[in-house]
């Protein structure tokens, strides 16, 4: 179980110095963003108290700095929204190798239906349950889909067909991170009834 661990902890660590050098960039950033809005300010006053073209050529370059920033802070901010889901993600997965798991996820607990024959005897939702430490679903029909089949027998063939999807998809490690790290948004489109039919 070692490689698995160390594959989460270095991804983790990766992803945790990414994520500090994004959040330094973003603050940089931002106080470039009040250097040029003070020196915009700066140059409209000098060009109403009547310095003329070098005041207004400054308040339009100083605009189109502040522009410029304001862009690139939007894309640093999406960046280290992208890492930190990353990060969350190592850090559930390593937490589930170190049997940490029961303080984060879904547990599933809205699939529990006590006049079920064996899903409260066998934990398959609720806190602590088979649901909480597998799930690593991303939208609704999909954890709807893992319940189902936790509650529900398949047949050999069923199982045979899930179990070679799990083998093809067991090397797929950015595939698997991609799908989880997927924005809120992203994630509610997929879960659209239109892309469901």
């Amino acid at each position: 179980m070692d490689g698995p661990k160390s594959f989460y902890r270095d991804a983790l660590a990766q992803a945790s110095n990414r994520l500090a050098e994004l959040n330094r960039r973003f603050a940089r950033i931002g106080l470039a963003r009040l250097g040029a809005f003070l020196a915009g300010l700066l140059f409209a006053v000098l060009a109403i108290a009547g310095r003329g073209g070098p005041a207004l050529a400054g308040v339009g370059a100083a605009v189109i700095v502040f522009v410029a920033l304001i862009v690139w802070h939007e894309r640093t901010a999406r960046a280290r929204d992208q890492v930190t889901r990353s990060t969350q993600y190592f850090e559930r997965g390593l937490a589930r190798l170190e049997d940490r798991w029961l303080d984060g996820g879904d547990d599933g607990a809205r699939f529990l239906d006590q006049r079920h024959l064996y899903a409260a005897d066998l934990e398959l939702f609720g806190r602590g349950s088979v649901f909480h430490l597998i799930s690593m679903t991303r939208t609704e029909s999909g954890a709807a889909t893992l319940a189902a089949w936790l509650a529900e027998p398949a047949s050999v063939d069923q199982v045979r067909e899930r179990q070679a999807a799990v083998r093809e998809l067991a090397p797929l490690t950015s595939l698997r991170h991609d799908l989880a790290t997927v924005e809120a948004r992203a994630g509610s489109a997929l879960d659209s009834q239109a892309l469901r039919r």
